[in-house]
């Protein structure tokens, strides 16, 4: 599996429900990524995307404790375990699956992640929820640092890790 977040300089994600700002270059990065992969979310992830829409290209699967929950689409799971359960009875190759949000589901799947693709904005943005430090957690390496990116006035660089003490899913 891998995780892929964009993250201001402590590790926050968004605030009420929000991306923290609007980077185009990053958001065609995230879809050149994960195109033709399956990506796993969290309800309220898959809810602020625009019109509440599935992206294009892509399976996905929602993890929420709602079990009424229904989108049309989407596969839903109520547990990580049921995940586990379908990913091994299908034979799924895992390392097509991204992590894409929001931050219990990114805290729920990190010990599983191989790698990280991370699009970290040199700036601290009022927000309110947050993922861990990858770069300070034990097993994660940092492979790749891109120059600066600039949107406007703000600084953002690419960080690919990878997780060298990862859990098999």
């Amino acid at each position: 599996m891998k995780l892929i977040v964009a993250c201001d300089k402590e590790y926050s994600i968004g605030k009420d429900g929000e991306l923290l700002t609007y980077l185009p270059k990053d958001l065609k990065r995230f879809k050149s990524i994960t195109m033709g992969n399956i990506m796993i979310m969290g309800r309220k992830t898959i809810d602020s995307l625009p019109g509440g829409r599935l992206l294009p290209q892509r399976e996905t699967w929602i993890l929420t404790r709602d079990t009424s929950y229904v989108k049309e689409g989407a596969r839903i799971f109520h547990s990580i375990e049921s995940i586990r359960s379908y990913t091994k009875e299908n034979q799924i190759d895992t390392s097509s699956i991204f992590i894409c949000g929001g931050s219990e589901i990114y805290q729920l799947f990190l010990p599983y992640c191989t790698e990280a693709y991370i699009t970290q904005i040199e700036h601290v943005f009022d927000a309110d929820v947050k993922i861990p430090n990858i770069g300070s957690l034990p097993g994660w390496y940092l492979t790749f640092r891109s120059d600066a990116q600039w949107h406007h006035e703000l600084e953002y660089y690419y960080l690919n890790y990878e997780n060298k003490s990862y859990t098999q899913f």
